[in-house]
């Protein structure tokens, strides 16, 4: 392995060559000196978990810190606008929810304005939901209707304007919903 600038390594290194002027130099016991100066990498993120506190977890499995879910409240995405619920997409650039438009001009994956009803779909099932879900598991819940039932079932009718959307999509639609509102982990309010 060749690591360059990181003494993350060192401590775990059987052998360390520098290449000095284009010639190997074996530094190994020179290293495993250095090596004694840096924090472990385990010890460094229970720090950082001790600094932020039951937003991340830190477990033998995944020594780094590991956000926890954030979960989602389906009743921040309000639907409705007067008495009927509105979801859809105005060309590539802007999904209309409700009353709110949702900016994802810069999400340069939506290519065509079919991915971006098959996401207000989507949103608009969400919205019509009780429990508060994770935005992975919304995605893949998503995810699991559209391969179960195709795009329609996104929909309450047949309409044939809907294609294939990726989860980052539907995903950074929803972060930029500005009625959204996130708990992270479980047990929080939002």
């Amino acid at each position: 392995m060749v690591v360059r600038g990181s003494g993350e390594y060192l401590k775990v290194a059987d052998c360390v060559i520098q290449m000095k002027n284009y010639y190997p130099v074996d530094v190994t016991q020179r290293a495993q000196a250095v090596a004694q100066h840096f924090v472990d990498v385990t010890q460094r993120a229970q720090a950082v978990a001790q600094h932020f506190g039951d937003t991340i977890a830190v477990t033998a499995t995944a020594p780094y810190p590991v956000p926890r879910p954030r979960l989602i409240d389906p009743q921040s995405v309000q639907a409705q606008k007067g008495y009927k619920e509105v979801s859809k997409a105005r060309g590539i650039r802007t999904v209309t929810v409700g009353t709110e438009d949702i900016d994802v001009s810069l999400v340069d994956q939506i290519c065509h304005p079919a991915q971006l009803n098959a996401v207000a779909a989507a949103i608009l099932r969400f919205s019509r939901q009780s429990n508060p879900l994770s935005m992975s598991s919304l995605a893949a819940s998503a995810c699991a209707l559209v391969r179960e039932g195709g795009f329609d079932a996104l929909t309450d009718k047949a309409e044939g304007t809907l294609c294939e959307f990726r989860l980052a999509e539907l995903c950074a639609a929803l972060n930029r919903l500005r009625t959204l509102r996130v708990a992270k982990g479980a047990g929080n309010t939002y």
